[in-house]
Order: C-alpha cells, then structure tokens, then sequence
C-alpha cells in the first residue's frame, strides 16, 4: 500500500494560554481542574457563535487543504493538525465526497455538545442514516448533559448503539453503501487546540476489524 502525506497546521491564537502538559505549573493547574465542576450543566441548544467561529476557523483550513483529496483505494491518507480540529472535521470531510452514508461508527474518550448538534442535523438532513456512538466510562457521570442527549438521540432513532465503557480509542467509521472508510486518529470528538494526528483508509477488512470488536462490548 502507497503511502500519502500532507501537512496541516492552524496557526489560531488562543484566548487562553496553553500550558506545557509536563510543567509543574500545568499539573498544579490540572489538579485544582479535579477539583472543580467545569463541565456542561445545561444543554446546548444551538452552537454559540464564538464556538462556531473558532471552529470554522480551523475547519475551513482543514477542508481547503483536502477538498480535492478524496480518499482513494489503495492509498491512507496522513494528515497532522493543530488548532480546533477534532474527530468530526473528518467526518465533515468526507460528507464532501460521500453525499449519503448507512452508518457511522464513533469511538471516542471525549464528547463535544456541538459535535452533537451537528450529529444530530446531519440525520435530520438524511445524509447519515444511523450511529453507533462508544465513549469512555466516565461519560455518564462528568459528561452528564451529553450523555443524556445521546440517550435521547437513541430514543429516537438516530444513535443505535450506544456504550460507555473502558474506551480509549478515537475511530471514525463510515459505510457508505459503496465504501467502508476508516479514520484512526488522535483527536477526541471535541475541541482541543493540541497537535493531533489523523489517518484515513478505505479498505473493508480494517472496517470490519474495528467494527468487530466494538460491536462485542
């Protein structure tokens, strides 16, 4: 298998300033973070505009740099990102290429509410039929909001399957009707403005190994 590289990088100045993970500054940070209820305690409705803007700004650059890059036989495609681009920019990626999609598969440790939204429009829009969405135990207790948007997602159709479990892994999986494709990243399914990594791979059999084994916890 041929092997296709691109870069990709958003130079987006942060409101806040990022600190390095590994400093004593950052995991004093962290552990007061621990601490402290930061998380979603009321739905989000509609995408407020200053998130919308700043993910536009790093979405637009990704798909500029891979709207004429379909994913192609034979060929994973590699991509690095930095700034605002997570695991649902791939699958905004593909919906250019891919009008109409069966099912999506989802795994990831993070959930986003606007990632949600946009989930839940594109059903709506009869571009994606069904999910199935596995994310990491501590969804249903720190991401209480999602969660419970996701179990009203289930209820009416949309989501499938539905697990929170001892997940890690980031997957994006897509049955077309025509091609499986599969996206192996580093980004959760939510904002992050970290350095991430990305690849992505039409071939069934890496499709039905992924799909396999989630479909078994």
């Amino acid at each position: 298998m041929d092997l296709e590289f691109m870069e990709f990088y958003d130079p987006l100045n942060m409101d806040e300033q990022v600190l390095d993970p590994d400093s004593e500054d950052s995991k004093s940070d962290s552990r007061k973070k621990e601490h402290r209820n930061h998380r979603r305690v009321t739905e989000m409705i509609e995408i407020p505009d200053k998130a919308l803007w700043r993910k536009a700004y790093g979405v637009e650059q990704f798909l500029e740099v891979l709207k004429f890059e379909p994913p192609k036989h034979g060929y994973s495609l590699h991509v690095m990102t930095g700034g605002n681009v997570d695991m649902i920019c791939y699958l905004k990626y593909l919906l250019l290429h891919y009008p109409h999609m069966n099912r999506v598969v989802i795994s990831t440790w993070c959930l986003g509410s606007a990632e949600l939204l946009l989930m839940e429009q594109w059903h709506k829009d009869g571009r994606i039929d069904e999910y199935d969405m596995y994310t990491g135990e501590h969804t249903r207790q720190q991401c209480k909001v999602e969660w419970g948007k996701l179990m009203r997602m289930q209820e009416e159709g949309i989501v499938k399957r539905l697990v929170s479990s001892t997940i890690h892994c980031k997957l994006i999986l897509c049955d077309t009707g025509t091609d499986k494709i599969v996206v192996e990243t580093s980004s959760n399914f939510n904002m992050n403005p970290r350095l991430e990594q990305g690849c992505v791979t039409i071939n069934d059999g890496l499709f039905d190994f992924y799909d396999g084994y989630l479909s078994h916890i």
